[in-house]
């Protein structure tokens, strides 16, 4: 077996069943939504996640066992990477990252692959959408300005299941900030920000 795929397949942590019960307890979908998980494994948690829901599920994965297994759980997946899949922004209301744990070696200056993987995939959330990022809690710091400037209401829950609190994982629950936002040039944004709290 080549390295990078041995480090994917070391960096694979699926999410006991009991964890994205509690997750779900946190998620109220107002309607019909479609989320994506870009690091599917065999599409375990993104269906625990929304049992019950009106939810169109779709999924990316690089192992092809796991992305066959996915396929058979009735969600649309793709094998391959999902930085060499074309996902358009703001296609979807719910993103689920569970991504590798690991520091990436190449063209991205070596960081952190849970950094990557968010750069890569926030720009998939609708304004309002919720992002489900699991991450150990040595990931944290290196996300942090990415989450900070484009999401808020962010929660921070430690996971608590025997199988998980040695690795110290914790999942992060945010939604995504208006991407109109954006546009708008620094200076006009802080203008308008100090005008809103004015009035």
């Amino acid at each position: 077996m080549s390295r990078p795929f041995s480090r994917i397949k070391l960096g694979y942590y699926p999410l006991p069943v009991e964890e994205t019960q509690n997750i779900k307890t946190l998620l109220i979908p107002s309607g019909a939504y479609s989320a994506i998980d870009p690091c599917a494994g065999d599409g375990a948690a993104l269906i625990e996640i929304s049992r019950g829901t009106d939810a169109y599920l779709r999924a990316i994965e690089l192992d092809a066992d796991r992305a066959a297994a996915c396929a058979q759980n009735r969600i649309e997946t793709v094998h391959g990477s999902a930085f060499e899949c074309r996902v358009p922004a703001e296609s979807c209301s719910l993103l689920y990252l569970n991504p590798p744990y690991d520091t990436e070696l190449g063209p991205h200056n070596n960081m952190r692959m849970e950094l990557v993987f968010l750069e890569h995939c926030y720009r998939w959330v609708i304004a309002e959408g919720v992002l489900v990022f699991v991450i150990p809690v040595t990931a944290l710091s290196a996300c942090a300005r990415l989450l900070a400037s484009q999401f808020e209401r962010i929660g921070i829950f430690r996971l608590t299941h025997r199988n998980v609190s040695d690795s110290s994982r914790w999942s992060c629950l945010a939604s995504a900030r208006s991407r109109m936002l954006e546009a708008i040039p620094p200076v006009l944004r802080r203008w308008f920000a100090r005008a809103t709290i004015k009035n």
